[in-house]
C-alpha cells in the first residue's frame, strides 16, 4: 500500500515521465497518448498490432504530435506535455507501443485496446480521489474488473489549480500508470470531468478556464486540438454505435446556461440507446442539503433534459459517500426514470450523509420531505464508505428490449456493496444504417430474382 506522502522532486531523465491515455475523438479508431518529458524534443509514438518488444524501429506505424508547457509551471518543475493522437486504428483491437525519441530514449512497451463496435462494454467510475493511502489499492481493485475505460468525476489530485503542488499530480499519475492496468496488462483510458478542486477559485471561473484549471486542461487532451487552442470542459463521447456519455461542468469554468444550450442542440441528433452523463456536483445530494442553491440550479436546468432524452443514469460526485437513487422523474419514483449514482468517494474520507440521514429518519425529522418540497425519499441506498462503480452495458447489435445495464459498487477489498440493473424495455428501432442495409439487401435480392427469371425464360424460348 502506498503512503500519503508526496515527493516534490524533478525527474532527472528526459525519457517519458508519465504516459496515459485519453480520447479527443472516435473511441473505436483513435486513441490519444499523453506523454510528459523534461525535454522539448519532439516525441514519437511507435505502434503496431503485434508486440515488437520495445524496439522502436520494428513497429509498423508511428505518429508525432504537438507539445506545450503550462504557463508558470517551469518556476517549479521542467515539464513538457506531448499530445499524440493515433488515428486509423481498428475497432476492438489490441495495440502495442513505445513513446519517446532517439536522443532521450523510449518508454518500455505498453499496450492498449480500442473500443469494440459490437461487444458488451465495462467501465468504472468514481470521483473525489486524492492521494491518501489506499487510493492505489482502490485502483488495483477497479482494474481487476477489466474495464474498457474509466470515468472520473472531478476532484482528482486536490491542488485547486496551484502550480506549486504539481507533485500531487505526479503521485496520482504514477499510481494510475502502475495500477490501472487490466489483468492482461492493457492500459485503461480516462474520461474526466472537472471538479471544484481542479480550479483556482472553485466555481464560476469563466474568464480564463485553462489558467484557472491548468492541470485539468494542460495534462489531459480531451476536447480541443491543443493546449493553446480552446479546450472545453464539456463534450460528448460515443462508445460503439449505441452508447453516449456526456461530460459536463457543474459551473466550475463553464456556465450552466452555455451547456444547457449545447445539450438542447446536440441531443436531438443522438440516437443512442444507452445515454449517460457524468459531472461533479450532484442534482440529488446525499450529504449536502437538497435545497442548496447550486443543486437547485442544476436540477432546474438539466433534470428535465435527462428525463426527456431518456438518459439511463447520471454519475454524480462531490458528496464523499456511496449513493444510489431510485429511478426518478420529477423527484418521484418512476420505473422509466433516470438513475443517479455516486457520490464520489474513490479515495477521500467518507462524510456522514447528513441529507440521507434526514430523509431516512421520518420520526426524528417528520417535516423533512415537506420542507424540501418532496413527496418521497429519492434515495434507494447510501453508505458512508469509499468505493467505485462498475457499469456493464450490452453495447451490441441487435439491440433488444431485454438488454440490461448493470451497476455494481465495490469497496477497496473487492466486496460488493450495492447493485442494481436497468432493462432497456420498449421496442428498439433499427438504426438508420441498418435500415439502409436491409433496403439495399432487398433490392439486391429483387434484382437477382428478376435476372434468374429472365434466364429461365430465355432457356424456355
Amino acid at each position: 500500500m502506498a503512503v500519503a506522502s508526496v515527493v516534490f522532486a524533478a525527474p532527472s531523465a528526459a525519457t517519458p515521465i508519465h504516459i496515459y491515455l485519453t480520447w479527443q475523438g472516435n473511441t473505436s479508431n483513435t486513441i490519444t497518448v499523453n506523454i510528459h518529458t523534461t525535454s522539448a524534443d519532439p516525441v514519437t509514438v511507435h505502434f503496431d498490432a503485434v508486440t515488437r518488444s520495445g524496439q522502436a524501429a520494428n513497429y509498423a506505424f508511428n505518429q508525432s504530435g504537438p507539445s506545450h508547457q503550462i504557463p508558470g509551471l517551469d518556476a517549479h518543475v521542467t515539464r513538457y506535455i506531448h499530445t499524440v493522437e493515433l488515428t486509423g486504428l481498428a475497432p476492438g483491437k489490441n495495440y502495442f507501443a513505445v513513446a519517446g525519441d532517439s536522443t532521450n530514449g523510449y518508454s518500455t512497451e505498453f499496450k492498449f485496446r480500442t473500443i469494440p463496435l459490437n461487444e458488451t462494454l465495462r467501465f468504472v467510475t468514481g470521483g473525489d480521489i486524492g492521494t491518501d493511502a489506499g487510493v492505489d489499492d482502490m485502483m488495483i481493485q477497479a482494474a481487476l474488473h477489466d474495464p474498457h475505460f474509466a470515468v472520473l468525476g472531478g476532484d482528482l489530485a486536490y491542488v485547486d489549480g496551484d502550480l506549486s503542488k504539481y507533485g500531487y499530480w505526479d503521485t496520482l499519475l504514477d499510481w494510475w500508470e502502475q495500477h490501472m492496468m487490466t489483468p492482461s496488462g492493457l492500459m485503461i483510458p480516462i474520461v474526466l470531468a472537472v471538479g471544484n478542486h481542479e480550479v483556482a477559485g472553485a466555481y464560476q471561473q469563466f474568464d480564463d478556464p485553462t489558467g484557472r484549471a491548468p492541470f485539468f486542461f494542460g495534462y489531459f487532451a480531451q476536447h480541443g486540438a491543443g493546449f493553446n487552442e480552446p479546450r472545453r470542459a464539456y463534450f460528448q463521447r460515443s462508445f460503439g454505435p449505441f452508447m453516449s456519455l456526456y461530460i459536463l461542468d457543474t459551473e466550475h469554468v463553464t456556465s450552466i446556461d452555455e451547456q444547457t444550450a449545447w445539450l438542447n442542440q446536440t441531443l436531438p441528433n443522438d440516437k443512442s440507446y444507452f445515454k449517460f452523463a457524468t459531472y461533479h456536483l450532484p442534482l440529488y445530494p446525499s450529504h449536502r442539503n437538497f435545497t442548496d442553491a447550486r443543486n437547485v440550479e442544476l436540477r432546474g436546468q438539466w433534470r428535465a433534459i435527462f428525463e426527456n432524452n431518456k438518459f439511463i443514469a447520471c454519475f454524480e460526485n462531490h458528496e464523499h459517500l456511496l449513493k444510489r437513487s431510485n429511478r426518478i422523474t420529477q423527484h418521484v419514483s418512476d420505473p422509466e426514470g433516470v438513475l443517479y449514482i455516486g457520490d464520489g468517494c474513490f479515495g477521500r474520507p467518507p462524510r456522514s450523509g447528513d441529507q440521507a440521514i434526514r430523509l431516512d429518519d421520518a420520526i426524528t425529522y417528520p417535516n423533512e420531505l415537506t420542507n424540501l418540497g418532496l413527496t418521497e425519499n429519492y434515495l434507494a441506498h447510501w453508505e458512508s464508505t469509499k468505493h467505485f462503480w462498475l457499469i456493464t452495458v450490452p453495447n451490441r447489435y441487435p439491440v433488444r428490449s431485454t438488454d440490461t445495464v448493470t451497476f455494481q459498487a465495490f469497496d477497496v477489498d473487492g466486496n460488493l456493496l450495492d447493485s442494481t440493473q436497468i432493462t432497456l424495455g420498449g421496442a428498439p428501432a433499427l438504426p438508420f444504417g441498418k435500415i439502409i442495409f436491409l433496403i439495399l439487401s432487398l433490392v439486391f435480392v429483387a434484382i437477382f430474382v428478376q435476372l434468374l427469371f429472365r434466364k429461365i425464360e430465355s432457356q424456355d424460348s
